[in-house]
């Protein structure tokens, strides 16, 4: 740990969910925005002056929820779809190996 670590907090009457901070400044053009005004030194780092320039758009807190929502969803749904793919590259590989008489392997193919 360094001491140069920032940590955000949203409070209740701050009109902000946390989630959704966390959303719009994990989006790459944020990311990027803020390695541009880093510090340039061997670890790179933002100060609080930098990351409070940051602009954020806020909606209403029931449209930062609605958005909230969708993203988890949108995550679930990658994640299932992920583990599908994932599956049926499990499925080939046995259905080959059984096909072609080879040995089956205990381990995944690498991805």
């Amino acid at each position: 740990m360094s001491s140069n670590v920032i940590r955000l907090r949203c409070r209740g009457e701050s009109g902000v969910l946390p989630d959704f901070l966390l959303a719009v400044l994990s989006r790459p053009e944020a990311i990027g925005r803020l390695r541009d005004r880093a510090a340039a030194t061997a670890v790179p780092f933002i100060t609080k002056a930098v990351l409070g320039s940051q602009e954020v758009l806020l909606p209403p807190l029931d449209v930062q929820q609605e958005i909230v929502e969708s993203l988890v969803l949108l995550q679930e749904r990658s994640t299932a779809h992920r583990e599908l793919a994932a599956a049926i590259t499990r499925a080939r590989g046995l259905l080959v190996a059984q096909l072609t008489g080879s040995p089956t392997s205990a381990t995944s193919p690498a991805t």
